[in-house]
């Protein structure tokens, strides 16, 4: 790589002798490699790794594109990993990746040297007359296929023509929502808003008045009962009444003012109620038009969220590329198509917010219409990924046959599934069993050991033990739901009792409810109390561990889940 003093940059060494060889620029001369010229435009073109100039294939040098879009070849991406240097050769934009399996190949380049091969096959093969005869056919071909991914193309660009002539008429709509916000809160709410203040302060004072006029009425009310008092006082023993006359006219004019005080506060009142109406209807409409303002400015994208569209032309179109970063559930359920490759790669995680972090759970295809759901997980994954809301997903997917998994391995060596058939999926024991395939409250049964093996090589009563999340010896596994009477679920009549191969379940306790037994034999006239499932798939798997491996305790649950529908 070239810095910008013209110099050579040794991103890394290499290992081997036609490795140790680097692009170089010799007054803007293009570098040769093996006496032919590399015609080495950028990373995306290049016929050859810039990096170990080995020409690209689809074996060791097979080109991977880093998200940055450069490309170089697997070898030379797996010795970046290795040492620890995952940072792009040519701009240095740092990758995550455990292998060069986690980057994309660069498919157009690898179809164009392809076509350049077989180019240059037909030209040596050909006889001298027949060469341009054979080139113009293999030209033609060639544009037709180029019209094919023309007219492909052609149809794409249309598509986001439309969505940008969309989204701008789109933004247009916003910016006249904007101006006739900004317009009503100009000509209306703020003259809406000044009227309700005058009117207040016009009350007030007028309630003020009022109150005053009432306090000096009450005073003279006062006064007139106490004059009263002392004439009454006076007219003991006074047979004329006379002098009274004026003071019984003061005290009726006093009470018709008190009545003309009283009715203008019944008025004032009455006026009141009418103006606190109209502020209440005033203020209802400037809130309508407040929360109008604001539905006018959510982004049209927001808005349309769920409106994806679906139609069987756009499914068609679709790519792995157009999935956005966040799944909602009916995206996952009509657009299988587009989803389908990061389900096959493992992209797909159903979220689950805790108080302070999240736990994820991958999901993958098992069949045309089955997802796999994986056991939560505290880290999140180490790749680009899609999510979906865990709660929402809960809602939606079909769980009604009981249907769960476990992965088996050995070491490094996973073994297969057991396909676990819950039975009935709806009782206490099933339901326990159940959320530690999920953990969905916590602990799951991944990354359990197979604690023993009991009656080992008996032909009748010989089953594998399972299930201690807590200790991983035999000694824990309490219960995750509270408030159930084991040993009454065990005595259910609705948990199979016949002892036959592939039986899952057995007594339970409080203080070991995770852990369970898989029968590995028939014992017909038996009976177990307690099973909840039986094993619909891969026991053989498990009987042959057992048979290849004595020391079971080897053996574990490196993953575990439910399988489920849509």
């Amino acid at each position: 790589m070239l810095n910008s003093n013209g110099a050579t940059n040794n991103v890394f060494s290499p290992v081997g002798e036609d490795k140790s060889r680097r692009i170089a620029s010799t007054n803007g001369q293009l570098p040769t490699t093996r006496g032919k010229t590399a015609f080495v435009m950028n990373s995306n073109t290049s016929k050859e790794c810039e990096i170990c100039n080995e020409d690209f294939s689809e074996g060791n040098h097979c080109p991977k594109v880093l998200p940055c879009s450069h490309s170089i070849c697997t070898l030379c991406v797996e010795q970046l990993i290795a040492g620890n240097k995952m940072n792009c050769p040519f701009c240095r934009k740092a990758f995550n990746a455990n292998s060069a399996n986690d980057l994309g190949t660069n498919i157009g380049l690898l179809k164009l040297l392809k076509y350049v091969s077989e180019l240059e096959i037909s030209l040596k093969a050909a006889p001298v007359n027949m060469k341009g005869k054979r080139t113009s056919t293999l030209l033609k071909m060639y544009k037709a296929e180029n019209k094919e991914i023309y007219d492909e193309s052609a149809g794409r660009c249309t598509k986001a023509v439309y969505y940008i002539k969309r989204s701008i008429q789109q933004n247009s709509s916003v910016r006249e929502s904007l101006i006739d916000v900004r317009k009503m809160i100009r000509d209306e709410i703020y003259p809406a808003l000044e009227e309700i203040e005058q009117r207040a302060e016009t009350h007030i004072g007028f309630l003020g008045e009022e109150i005053e006029k009432m306090q000096r009425q009450a005073k003279a009310v006062s006064r007139q009962k106490e004059t009263i008092g002392e004439v009454e006082d006076k007219m003991q023993g006074a047979p004329d009444f006379s002098h009274i006359d004026p003071l019984l006219e003061e005290t009726e004019e006093m009470i018709a003012r008190t009545n003309d005080v009283m009715g203008d506060l019944k008025k004032f009142l009455i006026k009141n109620k009418e103006t606190r109406e109209e502020i209440e209807k005033r203020t209802k409409k400037i809130e309508d038009m407040v929360t109008a303002a604001k539905d006018s400015l959510i982004p049209a994208g927001e808005k349309q969220e769920d409106e994806i569209d679906l139609s069987s032309e756009m499914v068609a179109m679709a790519t792995e590329e157009d999935v956005p970063k966040h799944l909602n559930i009916s995206y996952l359920k009509e657009m299988r198509r587009p989803v389908q490759s990061s389900l096959q790669k493992g992209r797909i995680y159903a979220v689950q917010p805790q108080q302070e972090s999240k736990r994820y759970a991958q999901i993958t295809v098992k069949g045309d219409n089955e997802f796999c759901l994986h056991h939560l997980r505290d880290e999140p994954p180490n790749c680009e990924f899609h999510t979906v809301d865990y709660d929402d997903l809960m809602k939606e997917m079909n769980t009604a046959p009981g249907l769960t998994f476990l992965e088996l391995g050995i070491g490094q060596d996973c073994l297969g599934r057991l396909l676990i058939r819950l039975s009935p999926p709806g009782t206490n024991k099933a339901h326990h069993f159940f959320l530690l395939c999920t953990g969905e409250k916590g602990p799951s049964y991944a990354n359990t050991n197979c604690l023993k093996v009991l009656n080992k090589g008996d032909d009748k009563t010989e089953f594998a033990v399972f299930g201690d999340y807590e200790k991983n010896d035999g000694s824990g596994g309490k219960a995750i739901i509270p408030g159930v009477d084991w040993e009454e679920e065990n005595q259910k009549d609705e948990y199979g009792r016949s002892w036959v191969e592939g039986l899952v379940g057995g007594k339970s306790t409080e203080a070991t409810a995770a852990m369970f037994g898989i029968f590995l034999r028939d014992n017909p006239g038996s009976e177990m109390p307690g099973c909840f499932g039986k094993v619909e798939k891969g026991l053989e798997i498990l009987t042959d561990a057992l048979a290849k491996n004595p020391d079971m305790g080897k053996c574990r649950i490196v993953d575990c889940g439910i399988v489920f529908s849509m």
